[in-house]
């Protein structure tokens, strides 16, 4: 049978998706594992920082670009010419051969994790890897598939011409992605923090507007109490509420509400620094629930903590007299409940 004569021919755009399609997955799944063992490591239970990983993922991608452009480059355009009596391969950093027909002992594909190619093995000498025709490392195309049976021409008749399985071959990395992958895709999804739809506080609140609507008159009548503090800043808010000097016996003594609000950077969601300064508050505390996204309570000598976070903001109000504990609680549970969330 006369083989089929021709020119075959890997450009540099074939090598850059060839590079692509060998160093993307890989690496963005590193960048995936990598972003959730920073959330155990750093204490968040596994919580996966959003914009980190958006960051790694664009690193990753970033450096696969830049490979695939120098593989390209560097590889430029490479062909193996078919012709009447020999197969001939220049380009590329390997030296131009010319591999006489007779010389021709087999010819079949070959699979590296970089992906496919075609190996000419001879009589006379070691095996030629050709480069061209080439393809992508998960699935051999249909035009690999055709030009390797027409490379496979030149093989002797009696020559062995295995099948090309690519189901098989790329079973392996393919399952590896998936048992790897998948649930650390799905854990993301689900313990993802920073995701641009979240609802967040873009504008620190007042804090003693706060207690205001959190129900500070019920608890701490106006007659009874005189301001001593209000401060705000762009990320920070405090009010201080001291009983009046005609009534120094009332069961509230003080009221001191500091509220912070975390903006993030970024490498880190807006919620990050108050779920860190929340641990840090409540490192000794009562877990409370059913307020905000998180409350502790602390008691201490004469006085009450009920810290409260919800999305990126932490208020922590201490109250000091006999009836500390259920007024700082219901304090924390009406001015985290009343925050604007856009």
């Amino acid at each position: 049978m006369q083989p089929t004569t021709g020119t075959y021919r890997t450009g540099r755009g074939r090598w850059i998706a060839r590079t692509v399609s060998a160093l993307a997955p890989p690496l963005l799944l590193f960048a995936v594992l990598l972003s959730v063992g920073i959330g155990f490591l750093t204490g968040f239970g596994g919580l996966v920082e959003v914009r980190l990983l958006a960051w790694l993922c664009a690193l990753v991608l970033g450096a696969t670009a830049v490979s695939a452009g120098l593989a390209g480059l560097a590889q430029g355009r490479t062909r193996t010419t078919l012709g009447p009596y020999s197969i001939g391969a220049d380009g590329g950093f390997a030296d131009p051969v010319t591999i006489a027909r007779p010389d021709i002992r087999g010819i079949a594909a070959r699979r590296r994790y970089s992906g496919w190619s075609v190996r000419v093995d001879r009589w006379s000498g070691p095996p030629v890897e050709l480069r061209a025709p080439l393809c992508g490392p998960w699935w051999p195309s249909r035009r690999f598939r055709r030009e390797l049976a027409e490379l496979q021409q030149y093989a002797p008749p009696n020559a062995v011409r295995p099948r090309l399985r690519p189901v098989p071959a790329a079973l392996p990395a393919l399952l590896g992605l998936v048992i790897l992958g998948g649930p650390a895709v799905g854990w993301v999804a689900t313990h993802g923090m920073g995701w641009p739809w979240e609802a967040t506080v873009t504008a620190t609140p007042d804090a003693c507007r706060l207690l205001d609507s959190a129900g500070l008159d019920r608890q701490y009548p106006k007659r009874l109490r005189t301001r001593a503090e209000r401060t705000s800043r762009s990320d920070w808010s405090r009010c201080v509420w001291e009983p009046t000097k005609v009534d120094r016996d009332s069961r509230v003594q003080q009221v001191k509400a500091t509220l912070t609000r975390g903006d993030g950077t970024l490498l880190s969601s807006p919620t990050r620094s108050t779920r860190v300064g929340f641990r840090t508050l409540c490192r000794n505390g009562i877990r409370l629930d059913g307020i905000g996204d998180a409350a502790c309570v602390r008691s201490g000598a004469g006085s009450t903590t009920a810290v409260a976070r919800r999305a990126n903001v932490l208020i922590a109000v201490k109250v000091s007299g006999s009836s500390a504990d259920a007024v700082a609680t219901a304090l924390a549970s009406g001015a985290i409940a009343s925050l604007p969330l856009s």
